[in-house]
């Protein structure tokens, strides 16, 4: 008797290759989909995931383990609901998370709606190295098990209602365990080499793509007093944290502390201007666990996927506000980017980084 009907994206990797493999083991009747997501081939390359050479491998993988395949297109939705995002916040100065759209808009979005409406299916899984499971009355996001991999960062948009038909199969593996076991399973991605960028833009077209879909304005590079140290060809060449790359010169490094997007400045300063005792979110998501309103809540905070966990603690402001005072000043914090809320290894939450604070 079949575990239930699963749809696994396939991304053309070994992490859902192998997850694929392993529903499949558990008895689940598996489905294996390629999202295609961009028809602007000239923007891709080797090295950049969801490419035309990762579709052709997720099928040889679907064939392998003598599964279903299909390639659906969700490039007007892609658009929609990423890449437009992705241009506005360049453009209004933020640094910008489209893997933090892409998951709850995207596959356990727009994608799990239509497999779900279209073909019966009961879950959806990918390749995170991610983990969820029930407890209590809700479902918990957590951390996987190999720390250096974990991508829990990027699911925190997920609802509980996609929680419960999500399933991470390699959250518990290791990812050097995950090669072995496909090589051992006859799968020829297993010594791939991981995707690397986004997966609709080229970096180097990067500008091409902002130009065309909201145009780009020279403007000026100021230090903290505002005075004029140079001058830019786009703010979207510019992030918070910023060293190298700023085209001026300083006896002392200079870093990008902020971009005003109204007035096309890029604002450059010391080390220590990046840090921040506090800062503020908006769109917040109460991912596993609901924190009580009004009250100082003590946890984790992660303000980039690589950065360290800062001790924080948070205050619900309303609905999806929330106001977050960290123990020790931190940064770069860089308005735009994710800020994802942790207790031990769960995901309490996250939103976006509205007001970068003092």
């Amino acid at each position: 008797m079949s575990a239930g009907k699963v749809a696994v994206l396939l991304s053309g990797g070994v992490d859902s290759a192998v997850a694929a493999a392993r529903l499949k083991a558990q008895g689940y009747d598996v489905h294996g989909y390629f999202l295609a997501l961009t028809s602007n081939l000239a923007a891709q390359r080797e090295g950049a995931c969801c490419s035309p050479e990762d579709a052709s491998d997720a099928r040889l993988v679907a064939d392998r383990l003598e599964i279903p395949f299909q390639i659906v297109n969700l490039e007007r939705k892609f658009r929609t609901l990423v890449i437009e995002p992705y241009v506005r916040s360049y453009l209004a100065g933020e640094t910008p998370n489209p893997c933090g759209l892409c998951n709850p808009g995207i596959k356990f979005g727009a994608f799990a709606k239509l497999v779900i409406a279209a073909a019966g299916v009961d879950f959806v899984a990918t390749g995170h190295h991610a983990r969820a499971y029930p407890k209590d009355d809700r479902w918990v996001l957590a951390k996987a098990k190999d720390r250096d991999k974990d991508q829990s960062y990027f699911l925190f948009g997920l609802s509980q209602a996609q929680l419960s038909r999500a399933i991470f199969p390699v959250g518990d593996t290791k990812k050097d365990e995950l090669r072995v076991e496909a090589k051992r399973l006859g799968l020829a991605v297993s010594s791939k080499r991981e995707s690397q960028d986004l997966c609709f833009v080229n970096p180097g077209r990067r500008k091409d793509l902002l130009k065309s879909l909201g145009g780009l304005d020279p403007g000026e590079i100021v230090d903290m007093e505002g005075r004029i140290l140079g001058r830019h060809n786009g703010i979207s060449g510019f992030t918070v944290g910023q060293r190298k790359g700023l085209g001026i010169s300083s006896r002392k490094p200079l870093y990008v502390v902020r971009i005003d997007g109204s007035n096309r400045r890029v604002i450059v300063g010391m080390a220590e201007d990046l840090k921040r005792k506090s800062f503020s979110i908006r769109d917040y998501n109460h991912v596993s666990k609901k924190i009580p309103d009004e009250t100082w809540y003590p946890c984790l905070v992660k303000v980039r996927y690589r950065s360290k966990p800062a001790v924080c603690k948070m205050k619900l402001l309303g609905e999806h506000d929330v106001r977050v005072e960290l123990d020790e000043p931190f940064g770069p914090v860089a308005p735009g980017q994710a800020a994802v809320f942790y207790k031990d290894d769960e995901v309490i939450g996250g939103g976006w980084i509205a007001v970068p604070g003092h």
